[in-house]
């Protein structure tokens, strides 16, 4: 079970490609703990928009993987054919659903009110003191 984070600050991200992790360090509202640190594992792409930090994180939510790409596909198809960005799955919007879906990958939003929001795809969310 992951700790609660509404209300959370982020204080900072940070993106492992050879362990395709992206980890996220959390300080809790009610200051009663410590910092902790939530990681995506199976890490294949992120977008934040506008990253400032600290943000109040309001709460991450697991969404559909293959939905957020055909949402996001528009901004996907541009970093592609720019960089490469996010990868050679997303040649093009059919081979990325059959690499997410064959990866039991998912989506994770990141929704603050005040800072970074975004999404993350991988294949967990876990929790770490």
């Amino acid at each position: 079970m992951l700790p609660p984070i509404h209300d959370s600050k982020l204080v900072g991200y940070e993106v492992d490609g050879r362990e395709q992790r992206l980890s996220l360090t959390i300080e809790p509202a009610s200051g009663a703990r410590d910092a902790f640190r939530l990681s995506v594992e199976g890490y294949v792409a992120h977008f934040f928009p506008a990253p400032m930090l600290p943000a109040i994180i309001q709460g991450i939510y697991p969404v559909d993987a293959v939905q957020l790409v055909r949402d996001a596909w528009p901004l996907i198809e541009a970093g592609h054919a720019d960089c490469g960005w996010p990868g050679p799955w997303a040649h093009s919007l059919e081979t990325a659903a059959a690499f997410l879906a064959a990866g039991d990958y998912r989506g994770f939003r990141i929704e603050s009110s005040y800072g970074l929001s975004g999404w993350v795809l991988g294949q967990s969310l876990t929790g770490r003191e």
